[in-house]
């Protein structure tokens, strides 16, 4: 090793060189491939596994001589060992360092003066790579000492230039930069933290989240609190929300005020709510709201953490019903205080609270009221995106200028997940009107603006809607796809109302494919999930669903009793038109037409004609569900089917009108 010779070394190998018979070989650091081969040819005839070579490439990262002696070392250990299977690595937490290995590093250690010693050790403080600059500033004496401690430290190995645009230096080992660490006690390597922290915030280059690490390492606790929360807050606004969250860690670990705090729930709950994890997120707004109250209402934030509250309850499945009722009082609260913003943020969360129950007029006000009480400000664009999805059921070429508008105000102030909530709606609204392509378009656009700001919730949401897209136009298997990763995104995030529309549509897929069994099973966890969490519209489509999927299974006296629950759910509202009424019109129809065929005939006319305006999707299906009962009825009834048929085609819905689709009239 070039850089342990001595004087007396040096001169031999120069007095060997001279020979024609000497050849010199530059032993390089070796990659994780070069590592497997040695390894394998070392412990020959059996193989390594790949948990030996992860360790071995680990510890010496690639340095040949580091490598033996690391596997030497586990040998000796009894922690690799020849088994029948082949080499057996046993995993031990407490790593020991191969002798050798630490006599070469203390032994480079050593070479070093004191002084420089000390700057070596300050240039470990700040990472095992690290800028010359930032130690130059943080050394606070001479700065020709620094460059010769560099000079010395690259000649000898210890240190090595990057590859790269900036230019940095690194150890060429963690040992190596430890080591120098070893040296310093735990008093002074504070202050050399601290140094570094000041020195890094100082520049207007530096990374606000390296110097706020610095800030907690030296027990500053102001400034690693004040830091700390403004790095997590920059961080969030580049969708770093993991970073964020351990940032807000780190200040919570400083808060030493009631307000200190409470600043740090109330940042981890939108930090959680940001990152959809909904259970983590309400534990945190509750200790605002319980623990820290007086200090959230004297910091501003109270009411708006209470509204968090019942919109993260209304996301885990809290009944719509109570989350209306809690938010009526919450309105009242803020328009006693004078609170516009607030108040409008509770109108477009009652609106769809309203919705979801079925309580449309009650929604539409709501909206109507948002829209006018936000007028040139921020919460404009949510209130429009809000009118739109109530338009959106009635008429969805309405819904469109809605969704085009707010999208514009989100792209002014520059929200992207707005940006996303908006091509999401827009592609919803696109389906439903029958043009595909822009939906389709619609809907990639929303999945790679989720990418970008990792939004799980509106990525599933996306997904979850191409796959209905998809089913539509009987791409099954890609339909498929896409709503199980929608699945597997809701759960995750514990989203249970979306998870349930997922699901639903599962059954959908599953009754479309001709498997009832399956699709039974998905109605049947649908109306379960449902029930629980009272959203009255999937609980009447899934049992309307289960009911033609009991049908298909022979269960006739089960279908019937599913069909008569539903109607009873709906109550009065008996021409409600909702997503998945379609499959009611389509049990009761199948119901009635076990006994007469000409009243089942005349009621899907009707159904068909209430869908229309709604959904043509909802029509064609209908029509397609019940093509034979049409075909054999009356001159306007297979001028219904001729004129569907034709318009399944033009939206490219071919698949809906096969004979082979055609149910079967008792």
């Amino acid at each position: 090793r070039t850089e342990d010779l001595t004087e007396h070394a040096e001169e031999r190998l120069r007095r060997l060189s001279r020979s024609e018979m000497c050849v010199s070989i530059q032993l390089q650091r070796l990659d994780k491939e070069e590592l497997g081969a040695w390894l394998t040819n070392s412990l020959q005839p059996s193989l390594p596994n790949d948990a030996l070579l992860e360790y071995v490439s680990e510890q010496s990262e690639g340095n040949p001589f580091f490598a033996v002696q690391t596997v030497r070392t586990l040998i000796e250990e009894k922690r690799l060992s020849l088994a029948p299977t082949g080499w057996q690595l046993t995993k031990n937490d407490l790593v020991t360092l191969p002798r050798a290995i630490n006599d070469l590093v203390e032994r480079r250690i050593r070479r070093f003066s004191p002084p420089h010693a000390k700057i070596l050790a300050l240039a470990a403080v700040i990472g095992r790579e690290f800028d010359p600059e930032v130690l130059v500033d943080a050394y606070d004496k001479d700065e020709a000492d620094v460059h010769e401690a560099l000079d010395e430290a690259l000649a000898s190995g210890v240190l090595a230039s990057t590859i790269g645009t900036r230019s940095t230096l690194t150890f060429t080992h963690a040992l190596l930069s430890r080591a120098l660490l070893n040296q310093v006690n735990p008093l002074r390597l504070r202050r050399m933290h601290e140094t570094v922290a000041r020195t890094l915030e100082s520049m207007s280059s530096a990374d606000s989240a390296a110097y706020v690490v610095h800030y907690d390492r030296a027990g500053a606790s102001s400034d690693a609190f004040r830091t700390a929360v403004i790095a997590a807050a920059d961080a969030e606004t580049v969708y770093a929300y993991d970073n964020a969250a351990t940032l807000y860690d780190i200040a919570r670990r400083h808060a030493r005020t009631p307000e200190e705090f409470a600043l740090v729930e109330w940042n981890c709950a939108r930090n959680r709510e940001l990152q959809e994890n909904y259970p983590e997120a309400e534990l945190h707004c509750e200790l605002v709201l319980f623990k820290y109250s007086a200090a959230a209402h004297e910091q501003g934030f109270l009411a708006t953490a209470k509204r968090m509250r019942e919109r993260l309850r209304l996301h885990r499945g809290t009944a719509a019903e109570i989350v209306c009722k809690n938010c009526e009082m919450l309105l009242a609260e803020a328009e006693r205080h004078s609170n516009g913003q607030e108040a409008v943020a509770l109108l477009i969360m009652l609106s769809s609270a309203h919705q979801r129950i079925g309580n449309m007029v009650a929604a539409d006000a709501c909206a109507r009221r948002a829209i006018e009480m936000s007028e040139n400000t921020p919460l404009h664009a949510d209130a429009m995106m809000r009118l739109g999805s109530l338009l959106l059921v009635a008429n969805p070429a309405d819904a469109v200028p809605h969704y085009r508008r707010a999208l514009d105000l989100f792209i002014r102030l520059g929200d992207r997940a707005g940006q996303m909530r908006c091509h999401i709606n827009i592609g919803t609204a696109s389906d439903r009107a029958g043009n595909h392509p822009a939906a389709e378009a619609s809907y990639l656009t929303a999945l790679e603006i989720g990418a970008e700001i990792r939004a799980s919730h509106l990525r599933g949401v996306a997904s979850l809607n191409l796959g209905v897209l998809l089913l539509k136009t009987g791409k099954l298997d890609q339909a498929e796809e896409r709503v199980q990763d929608a699945i597997t995104v809701f759960t995750v995030i514990g989203h249970e109302p979306s998870r349930l529309a997922s699901i639903y549509n599962l059954a959908h897929l599953a009754r479309t494919a001709g498997n009832p069994a399956r699709a039974f099973e998905a109605y049947q966890q649908c109306i379960d999930v449902a029930r629980s969490i009272s959203q009255v519209v999937v609980h009447v489509g899934a049992l309307a669903g289960s009911g033609l999927a009991a049908l298909e299974l022979g269960k006739f006296g089960e279908s019937v009793e599913r069909l008569a629950t539903a109607f009873d759910l709906i109550g009065e509202r008996q021409t409600w038109w909702f997503q998945g009424r379609e499959l009611l019109d389509a049990l009761n129809v199948r119901t009635i037409s076990r006994t007469d065929a000409s009243a089942a005939c005349e009621t899907l006319l009707t159904a068909i004609a209430i869908a229309q305006p709604h959904d043509q999707y909802a029509a064609l299906w209908l029509a397609a569900e019940f093509r034979t009962l049409l075909g054999v009825g009356s001159d306007s009834s297979r001028s219904v089917l001729a004129m569907l048929e034709k318009q399944a085609r033009a939206l490219g819905y071919q698949v809906l009108m096969p004979p082979a689709a055609a149910v079967k009239v008792a």
